[in-house]
């Protein structure tokens, strides 16, 4: 996208010595907007699956929206890291990315609309998921530390669940920053955000 790529160039002008892409979806167009751009790209896959794996998870199931989830610009990274996400199936996706763009991306967070990410979330944990991604800033406002059943890492930090009956490891994404959080702890509410550590970006 010609936009992208112009403002991509325009930071490094202005001195950038690393591009951030704060947006999971948008990095369909990473490719085109880093044409003929010098400063490096971290991707937020790249990232995220390196995070995944540092907690001793290989199969993480991954909430985002249904570009992300059923395109291969973000699992093809993953799997060539040796992860094996599992994404939800067709209908799961569809009721996914309607709440996205219907409710959350309109600040509207609906009871029935969490229960079902949690349902989505317990049925990939019974399909072998060891680990959550959430791939989509806004999935944060219906799954959190108190109501997921893998442990989260939130953009990356990884934790585990207090109130459910699982016990598997959840990570969750969220796209405000591409820098992983320290230790294992609860994902998903922007209160965390004080505790980003940028040292752990190299990790």
């Amino acid at each position: 996208m010609p936009a992208l790529n112009a403002e991509a160039r325009r930071l490094c002008d202005g001195g950038a010595e690393l591009i951030l892409l704060a947006s999971n979806t948008m990095h369909k167009l990473a490719d085109q907007m880093m044409q003929g751009v010098d400063a490096p790209l971290l991707h937020i896959a790249d990232v995220t699956a390196r995070a995944v794996a540092a907690r001793g998870c290989i199969s993480p199931a991954f909430i985002a929206t249904g570009f992300t989830m059923e395109e291969r610009f973000y699992l093809d990274r993953h799997e060539g890291q040796g992860l094996r996400p599992l994404v939800p199936d067709a209908e799961q996706r569809r009721d996914i990315n309607r709440i996205i763009f219907d409710e959350l991306c309109r600040n509207e967070v609906v009871p029935a609309s969490r229960e079902r990410y949690i349902a989505v979330v317990r049925n990939l944990a019974m399909n072998g998921a060891d680990s959550v991604i959430l791939g989509c800033t806004e999935v944060c406002l219906l799954l959190d530390e108190a109501n997921t059943d893998l442990p989260p890492r939130r953009g990356w930090h990884v934790s585990h669940a207090k109130n459910t009956n699982f016990s598997i490891p959840i990570c969750a994404l969220l796209t405000r920053a591409a820098l992983p959080l320290p230790r294992c702890r609860p994902f998903g509410s922007y209160s965390l955000y004080q505790n980003w550590q940028m040292d752990e970006i190299w990790t």
